[in-house]
C-alpha cells in the first residue's frame, strides 16, 4: 500500500511508518469529540519550580557530539564559517601554524583549502525553558592574528584577542544579553598572508533550565469589528508553560488604529475595513513559546443574515413542514435608528412561488423591540419584499451585531437543496441606515449564498479549521441526522454510498459529483472533495439513507493546507516521522508522538539529528497540499529557521492523504519544543510542534 522508501531522500516520497499511518487514521475516521477524551477536563497553568542547573549544548571547536577530538580534514559541523564574500560552509579541522595556541580538549577549525581576510565563526545554543539571569558561558578561544567575540546581534565585542591572537589564549566570560529561545555566539576573525583559523574552548556552559510545555493559545477567534469604531474588547489567554506570558505579533499585523498588547489585550479604533491576517507569540516566564494565527474581519457597518431550515406546523393536528428563518443582523455603532431596505431571494428561478419559497412573513428582531415594522409587499410577485423597521425618538440598538429582523418562509419539499442567496436591493423601498438625525450612514450589504436545508459545517479533517477546501481534500462534516449508522469505508477505491448516505458536490462549473465516503456516522460523515471540483462557490448535499438532506455552500481553492495531528484536535504534535539517512547509506524511521498511557494523551518523542553527517527530514502528514503550484511555493519554518522542503504532493498510498518532506536544520539541535509552520501557495496551514533533542 505504501511506496518504498528512496535511497536519495531529497525528491519524492518517504515511507509511512504503521504508527504514523496509524495515527492518520485517527485523525480520519475518528469524531472530534471523540478524541477531546485523551485530555485533562482542566488546562491548569504548570506551576513555578526551581529548574535545575544543566548544561548548554555549546561545543569546543573540533569535536563531535560525543566530544571526542575530529581528525584532519573533517568538517565541524557545530560551526558554520563565513567569507567576506558571503559564501556559507562549515569549517574542517586545520593543522595548526607554528607558534600558534594548543588545546587538548579543542582543535582548530577553518577553510579547508586555507585562505587569507576576515571571517565569521557561529554556533548556535538554545534558552528555551531558561531562566536568562541564571546563565553562565565562560571559556577561551584563540584566533589567526586577530579575533573578536560577539553575542546575537550586538556590536560591542565582549572579548578581543590581540594582534597576534593565535598564540596564546583570550579568556571570555558572559552573563548577560541573552534570549529566550536561539541564541548566537559568532567569532570573527582575520587573516594577513596566513590560514584563518579558530580555536574554542568552553570552560562552563549552564543555565537554569525546565523542559518547556506546549503553550496553546486559548483564543480561538478574535470578534468582529467595524471601522472607526471602538474594537470590542479582548484579551487573548493562553495555557500550559509558565506564567507570565508575553504576547507579540510576529506575521501579518493589525489594520491601523488597533494594538496588541504584551499582555495579550487587543484595543482600539480601526481605521481600516478588510480581512486580516494576525499571527501571534507567546513566550512564557521560560521562554517557551506559542503561536496561534487569526483571521481578523474589520468592516464598515454591515446588514447581514445567517438562515436556519426548521420543522414547524401553525395548527394543532397539521402536518409538519419546513420552514426557512432568515436572521437579519446589523454590526451597529451605537448611532442607527432607522433601517429600509429590499430584500429578494435568488434561486433557479425567478418566481416566488417556483423558487419553492411562499408565504414570507417578517417580524422585529429581538434586538429593536419598540421599534415600528413597515413591510411593503407591492412587488411580491417579482419575489420582492420591502422592510422598514424605524426606533422611536432617540433611541438607537447600541453596539454590537444586533438582530433587527426576522424572515419567514414555507418550504415546498421539492426545494429543499437548492441553492439560495438573499440579496439587498432597492426595491420596492431604497437601501439606508440613518442615524438619530436622520443622516445617511455608509454601510455595507452582505449577501453570501446557502443551501435550503439543515446546515452542515464542512471543516478540514486535518485542521478542523473551516474556510476553503481543495480538490481531493478530506473534509470532516458535522451535522445531524446525517446517516442511519456508523460504518466505515472497508474497501478501496473508496464508496460513495455508505449505510445508504451518499455526499454530492456540485461546484461552480455546475457539474455534480459523488464524493468518495471514508466514514459516516449520525453527526459526523468524512469524505474527500472529488478530483476535479472546479474553483469557486460548490454546494455540498448530505443525503442520510432516511432521506433526510442536509446542506452547505463550501469555496473551493486550490489548496487548502491542513496537517494532521496524533490527537485529531487540529493543534499539537503531527501525526509525523523523523528519517534519518546516514553517511554509510543506513537509514532509520521513528514517529515524533506517542501514546502515554499514565497521562492518557500523546507525547512528543524528542528529534534526535544525530552526528553532523546525518541528514534528518520530518515527514508530514497532510491534506489540501497536492495541487500546490509549484515546489518553490511550498515554505516551512522549524523553530524559526527556514528549512528546505523536498516534497509535498500526493502520498501516494491513501486517499486524498498528502505528504511534505522537510529536512530539520541543524542548528536546531538541543533547542526542544519548537513550532513547525507550513506555508502552501501562501496558505498557512495549522501549527503544529516538535521536539528537538
Amino acid at each position: 500500500m505504501f511506496r518504498s522508501i528512496s535511497k536519495t531522500p531529497l525528491r519524492g516520497k518517504l515511507l509511512i511508518s504503521g504508527i504514523a499511518f496509524l495515527l492518520c487514521l485517527a485523525a480520519v475516521f475518528s469524531a472530534r469529540t471523540n478524541a477531546a477524551e485523551n485530555f485533562s477536563s482542566s488546562e491548569e497553568s504548570a506551576t513555578v519550580q526551581q529548574c535545575p542547573i544543566v548544561p548548554l549544548k555549546l561545543f569546543n571547536s573540533g569535536v563531535d557530539n560525543g566530544k571526542v577530538l575530529l581528525t584532519a580534514g573533517v568538517p565541524d559541523g557545530h560551526y558554520s564559517l563565513t567569507a567576506q564574500n558571503g559564501s556559507v560552509s562549515p569549517p574542517v579541522i586545520i593543522a595548526p601554524a607554528s607558534g600558534w595556541a594548543a588545546s587538548s580538549a579543542a582543535r582548530w577549525i577553518g577553510r579547508p583549502n586555507g585562505a587569507a581576510g576576515a571571517f565569521r565563526y557561529t554556533t548556535q545554543f538554545e534558552l528555551s525553558g531558561c531562566e536568562l539571569n541564571s546563565v553562565s558561558i565562560k571559556g577561551q578561544f584563540a584566533a589567526s592574528q586577530s579575533g573578536q567575540l560577539f553575542l546575537n546581534n550586538s556590536t560591542t565585542p565582549i572579548a578581543q584577542t590581540a594582534a597576534n591572537g593565535a598564540t596564546s589564549f583570550t579568556t571570555f566570560s558572559i552573563t548577560s544579553g541573552f534570549q529566550a529561545g536561539p541564541n548566537t555566539l559568532t567569532f570573527v576573525t582575520a587573516a594577513g598572508a596566513q590560514q584563518t583559523g579558530l580555536l574554542v574552548e568552553f570552560t562552563e556552559a549552564t543555565a537554569r533550565c525546565c523542559q518547556c510545555q506546549a503553550i496553546t493559545v486559548g483564543t480561538t477567534s478574535l470578534p468582529v469589528g467595524n471601522r472607526d469604531q471602538a474594537y470590542a474588547q479582548t484579551t487573548l489567554t493562553a495555557s500550559g508553560g509558565t506564567a507570565p506570558y508575553t504576547y507579540s505579533i510576529i506575521g501579518g499585523g493589525l489594520p491601523a488604529g488597533m494594538t496588541l498588547s504584551s499582555t495579550g489585550a487587543i484595543s482600539g479604533a480601526p481605521t481600516a475595513t478588510g480581512n486580516f491576517v494576525v499571527k501571534v507569540l507567546v513566550v512564557d516566564a521560560m521562554g517557551c513559546t506559542g503561536v496561534r494565527q487569526y483571521d481578523l474581519r474589520i468592516r464598515k457597518r454591515l446588514v447581514f443574515y445567517s438562515t436556519s431550515v426548521i420543522q414547524s406546523s401553525s395548527l394543532s393536528g397539521e402536518q409538519t413542514r419546513p420552514i426557512l428563518v432568515v436572521t437579519v443582523t446589523l454590526g451597529a455603532t451605537a448611532l442607527e435608528r432607522r433601517w429600509t431596505f429590499g430584500i429578494v431571494p435568488i434561486g433557479t428561478t425567478s418566481s416566488l412561488q417556483s423558487s419553492g419559497l411562499s408565504n414570507p412573513r417578517a417580524f422585529i428582531g429581538p434586538d429593536a423591540v419598540g421599534g415600528q415594522l413597515t413591510v411593503n409587499n407591492s412587488q411580491i410577485a417579482q419575489n420582492r419584499l420591502g422592510l422598514e423597521i424605524a426606533m422611536p425618538p432617540g433611541q438607537t440598538v447600541g453596539n454590537g451585531d444586533k438582530h433587527v429582523f426576522t424572515l419567514m418562509y414555507d418550504i415546498a419539499p421539492s426545494a429543499i437543496g437548492s441553492k439560495f442567496v438573499f440579496e439587498f436591493g432597492d426595491s420596492p423601498t431604497p437601501r439606508g441606515i440613518f442615524d438619530v438625525n436622520g443622516n445617511s450612514l455608509p454601510a455595507d450589504f452582505s449577501a453570501p449564498q446557502f443551501v435550503l436545508a439543515p446546515s452542515v459545517a464542512n471543516v478540514s479533517a486535518a485542521s478542523y479549521l473551516g474556510g476553503a477546501a481543495a480538490a481531493e481534500e478530506i473534509v470532516s462534516a458535522f451535522g445531524e441526522k446525517l446517516a442511519t449508522a456508523t460504518v466505515a469505508a472497508s474497501s478501496v477505491p473508496l464508496p460513495t454510498m455508505l449505510a445508504g448516505t451518499t455526499v454530492k458536490v456540485k461546484d461552480s462549473a455546475n457539474v455534480e459529483r459523488f464524493a468518495p465516503l471514508f466514514f459516516v456516522a449520525p453527526t459526523q460523515i468524512n469524505y474527500m472533495i472529488p478530483a476535479g471540483t472546479a474553483p469557486g462557490i460548490a454546494t455540498v448535499l448530505v443525503t442520510s439513507g432516511d432521506g433526510t438532506v442536509s446542506g452547505n455552500v463550501v469555496e473551493i481553492a486550490g489548496v487548502a493546507p491542513g496537517i494532521f495531528v496524533a490527537d485529531a484536535s487540529g493543534r499539537g504534535l503531527p501525526a509525523a516521522n523523523a528519517l534519518t539517512f546516514r553517511a554509510d547509506g543506513s537509514s532509520s524511521s521513528a514517529a515524533v508522538a506517542r501514546f502515554d498511557t499514565a497521562s492518557n494523551k500523546f507525547v512528543a518523542v524528542p528529534v534526535d539529528l544525530g552526528t553532523f553527517t546525518d541528514r534528518v527530514f520530518l515527514s508530514l502528514f497532510a491534506t489540501g497540499v497536492r495541487k500546490r503550484t509549484s515546489l518553490d511555493n511550498v515554505r516551512a519554518i522549524i523553530g524559526g529557521a527556514e528549512a528546505p522542503v523536498f516534497f509535498a504532493g500526493d502520498q501516494g498510498g491513501f486517499a486524498g492523504l498528502d505528504q511534505i518532506n522537510i529536512e530539520i536544520p541543524r542548528s536546531l539541535a538541543g533547542s526542544g519544543l519548537v513550532d513547525v509552520t507550513l506555508i502552501v501557495d501562501g496558505q498557512i496551514a495549522n501549527v503544529v510542534q516538535i521536539n528537538i533533542r
